[in-house]
């Protein structure tokens, strides 16, 4: 099976933040995306053909950052439908929307990423001048803290789900981090910044679990590059300040 990284540039326009993704382009049918082309932000899909476009939350609240479940049934996303962001579930087939993290005292909580099985989520939750990202089962039960230290984000399942990256700011450099799915062991997986402008982030797995992709910031130009699992072989694969879009495949 073929699978490529494709860059999506900033004509697409309409999403928030700047990504990698990786895509397998013979199993992907549709993309997920925020849009605010109605005048508020909100989630949309079409297929990958650009056709067949749907609001799928169509509500006056912000709705930002959707996550597809494994088996493509659920799709987490964060909303401030309710003053706060908070990470909410909606069952695609049957149009049933709960909140799943609003029993925690948080600020805010983002970045929902689903684990292989589709029986966890790893998210970013920012309590009281800490950020820390923790997992939760699909039943909002199980709460669990995995990191400690930093100010810590965007974190992503391996293929095998053992293990978790993710970026995380630590002693003023912000860099790409890997534990185990308890949240032990974790390892810097790339060397310390060439400078202190420039700062490594937002990593993503390859399909394989083989090589990870993430965003190099250097004096506010953004590029992708990727690397092994180990952080060898790193080599940027994009121009400066190449743009790709937060989306989401199913």
């Amino acid at each position: 099976m073929k699978r490529k990284l494709i860059p999506l540039t900033a004509g697409v326009a309409c999403v928030l933040l700047v990504l990698p993704l990786w895509v397998s382009a013979s199993e992907t049918t549709h993309i997920a995306f925020t849009s605010e082309r109605e005048g508020n932000y909100d989630i949309y899909i079409m297929d990958t053909s650009g056709k067949n476009l749907q609001n799928l939350t169509n509500h006056p609240a912000r709705d930002w950052y959707p996550a597809f479940s494994p088996d493509g049934r659920w799709m987490a996303f964060v909303s401030d439908r309710e003053g706060t962001p908070r990470i909410y579930l909606m069952n695609r087939n049957h149009n049933q929307l709960r909140p799943f993290t609003n029993h925690l005292p948080s600020e805010a909580d983002y970045d929902p990423a689903w684990s292989p099985d589709g029986q966890w989520i790893a998210f970013t939750s920012s309590q009281v001048k800490q950020t820390h990202i923790y997992k939760i089962n699909l039943n909002s039960q199980g709460l669990q803290q995995l990191t400690r230290a930093g100010w810590n984000a965007r974190p992503k399942w391996s293929p095998d789900g053992d293990q978790i990256i993710f970026h995380s700011l630590r002693k003023e450099v912000l860099g790409i981090y890997v534990m185990k799915a308890d949240g032990k062991d974790v390892r810097r997986v790339i060397p310390r910044n060439r400078g202190e402008n420039q700062w490594r982030h937002s990593p993503t797995w390859a399909p394989d679990g083989k090589q990870i992709a993430y965003v190099d910031s250097d004096l506010g130009k953004k590029s992708i590059y990727i690397m092994t699992a180990t952080g060898q072989n790193n080599r940027r694969i994009t121009k400066k300040n190449a743009v790709s879009l937060v989306l989401h495949q199913d």
